[in-house]
């Protein structure tokens, strides 16, 4: 499974050091905390979404898993 997240994580800090970047041009805010407030953002709308993800698969007819 490492040989598969490692690649993965990598492509995800380079978009959001791009992305982090290009905000912080735009914007003209300091681009380490452009990028630090990106990645962070990622992190949660990633978690959000499998939180979401757990709650709608816990609360399908049948599963043996309790919401939350």
């Amino acid at each position: 499974r490492l040989s598969r997240t490692m690649p993965v994580a990598a492509a995800l800090a380079v978009a959001a050091a791009v992305t982090g970047l290009l905000l912080s041009y735009h914007l003209r805010v300091p681009s380490g905390a452009a990028i630090v407030l990106t990645a962070a953002a990622g992190f949660g709308a990633t978690a959000a979404a499998r939180r979401a993800v757990r709650t709608l698969a816990a609360a399908r007819p049948g599963s043996r898993r309790e919401p939350g």
